[in-house]
């Protein structure tokens, strides 16, 4: 009997010895150094997030540059589109050259038409310089107030 009094008293020293240890080692109700205490900014600020909230908008930048086309030329290809983030130097859209190139052409025939008929009545001039140096001193007052068109010149006057 003896035997079994000692077991008696041995198992629930063990057993308590075994809850003890067992409580220690998983940290049951000891304080540890690493515990922090969270909370949500929400919770913080008072804020209610249960509800869905959702906002619309268009998000600008404090500064934009406005670009103006020229609208006498058609734009061939635009490279961005709104809202894109584009830096200096950036290509924005290009100009049709085509109608551009052909005024350019036609201009400088223009100008070439122009350059000729200068040359032409530089060549008048010269011959009617020419003409009223030879001419007698009363028909050279004639050149200077009338000066003979090329029809008159050529003998119908």
């Amino acid at each position: 009997m003896k035997h079994r009094a000692y077991s008696r008293r041995v198992l629930p020293v063990t057993m308590a010895a075994a809850i003890l240890l067992g409580g220690a080692l998983s940290g049951c109700g000891a304080a540890s150094e690493d515990a922090v205490a969270v909370q949500s900014v929400a919770m913080l600020l008072g804020i209610d997030l249960s509800g869905n909230n959702s906002y619309t908008g268009v998000v600008e930048s404090k500064t934009t540059q406005k670009v103006a086309r020229d609208s006498s030329k058609t734009v061939e290809e635009c490279y961005v589109s709104v809202g894109d983030l584009v830096s200096a130097g950036d290509l924005l859209f290009t100009y049709d050259v085509d109608a551009i190139e052909l005024s350019v052409e036609s201009t400088q025939l223009e100008i070439d038409q122009l350059k000729n008929s200068i040359a032409n009545y530089d060549t008048q001039i010269a011959q009617l310089e020419k003409e009223k140096k030879s001419a007698s001193s009363s028909e050279q007052l004639s050149y200077t107030l009338h000066p003979p068109d090329s029809d008159r010149r050529k003998g119908s006057g």
